[in-house]
């Protein structure tokens, strides 16, 4: 049995990824960032969906982005929040996973699934 997780709530978008993100460069150095698509935004434990995903979906095989999110949130993840994101990415897999299939094999999702289920069997990070 895996022991609860000591985390805080926050209001999360609850579908935060590049399908949500508007990312423009600026003339000169720089990006401008906005977010859209909020109809699942609500206050939860931000290691229910919006840090599960970015930590074990999209930041996974580049360190780079991996660092650069970590600097951007201001601290690393704790063990126990650690512990949460993987469960929840146990929860949420399947059901992405039957999601893509029903909506025309979405390879995007499909390959979420798939990136998620390789960290699960990895053992687990601690930063």
């Amino acid at each position: 049995m895996i022991p609860e997780a000591d985390t805080a709530l926050a209001q999360c978008h609850g579908d935060f990824g590049p399908r949500n993100w508007l990312v423009r460069k600026l003339s000169g150095h720089g990006l401008a960032v906005g977010v859209i698509d909020f109809e699942r935004s609500q206050v939860e434990e931000p290691v229910r969906r919006d840090l599960m995903r970015v930590v074990l979906q999209l930041t996974p095989h580049r360190p780079d982005l991996h660092a650069a999110f970590l600097a951007g949130y201001g601290r690393d993840l704790t063990a126990d929040e650690w512990t949460a994101c993987r469960a929840w990415a146990a929860i949420d897999c399947p059901a992405a996973l039957r999601w893509a299939l029903d909506h025309h094999h979405d390879e995007e999702i499909v390959g979420y699934a798939r990136t998620v289920l390789e960290q699960l069997r990895r053992p687990a990070a601690t930063t």
